[in-house]
């Protein structure tokens, strides 16, 4: 490599860690509780048409009783992240983790159930509008992730405590949050699979508790400059960093001339 090759190596390598510097982005996870939650039922009474009914608590049990089916919903307030200049904003990952603080149990679970959740198109879920609809919306639409359990019953242990679960949203979740007009975000929950509570069972789902799980949702995102970045006054960390890394390339640059033989 001759001279002029290793004086270009240097300026460019020490221009691009000058940028770095200059313009770093800023990670960050935003991370909020559950605000609103709840179930929405559907009781078969054949020969006549089933009914709906929501419960007056905040019970989030999932699954299969008798002749009734559940489904679950939890809400975010997602106000103080719609605040961020979206320009500036780029999302890694969306997930959401159900903490069982309460010891909520499982009961009559096979290996062929999955957790699936969906997006929610009523802006509040726990109020107004049509019981029947609101129970299938937070079984139908949009997928925004499926957990496929890892855990189930046995003869002997038909039921136990749920684990703790960590369940990734996908794109179209990601999408549905940036979208949002009302600074809320909704998901329903939906236990996929056999329901079979036949043979004396008189239950099958999960978090049969009167609380149920703890959800949060977890946002990791990066702020990114947008266009050229104003430095008005850089900080005194920043010039430090700037000036020791443009001592170690110099001092490197050196180094590497010196060990060049001459032609």
């Amino acid at each position: 490599m001759n001279m002029s090759n290793i004086r270009l190596h240097c300026h460019l390598l020490l221009t691009f860690t000058l940028l770095v510097l200059a313009n770093p982005a800023s990670a960050a996870i935003f991370s909020t509780l559950s605000n609103d939650k709840g179930w929405i039922y559907q009781v078969e009474n054949p020969p006549f048409p089933s009914s709906y009914s929501q419960g007056n608590n905040q019970n989030t049990f999932t699954g299969r009783s008798f002749r009734s089916d559940y489904n679950s919903f939890w809400q975010f307030d997602i106000q103080e992240f719609m605040s961020i200049d979206p320009s500036k904003l780029v999302i890694n990952s969306v997930e959401l983790f159900f903490e069982n603080t309460t010891d909520a149990a499982f009961i009559n679970l096979v290996e062929e159930n999955s957790l699936s959740i969906f997006d929610v198109d009523n802006d509040e879920v726990n109020t107004g509008g049509d019981l029947s609809y609101r129970y299938m919306d937070l079984q139908s639409g949009n997928v925004y992730g499926t957990d496929v359990l890892d855990f189930y019953s046995t003869s002997e242990l038909p039921y136990d405590t749920v684990p703790d679960l960590t369940i990734e949203l996908n794109q179209v979740a990601l999408n549905d949050i940036l979208a949002s007009a009302t600074n809320y975000f909704q998901i329903g929950v939906y236990l996929e699979g056999p329901r079979d509570v036949s043979d004396g069972k008189n239950a099958m789902g999960l978090w049969s508790s009167s609380e149920g799980p703890v959800v949060t949702l977890n946002i990791d995102y990066d702020l990114e400059p947008s266009g050229p970045t104003k430095v008005n006054a850089p900080s005194m960390v920043t010039l430090l960093g700037m000036g020791i890394t443009g001592l170690l390339f110099k001092t490197n640059c050196r180094r590497r001339k010196q060990k060049v033989s001459p032609l």
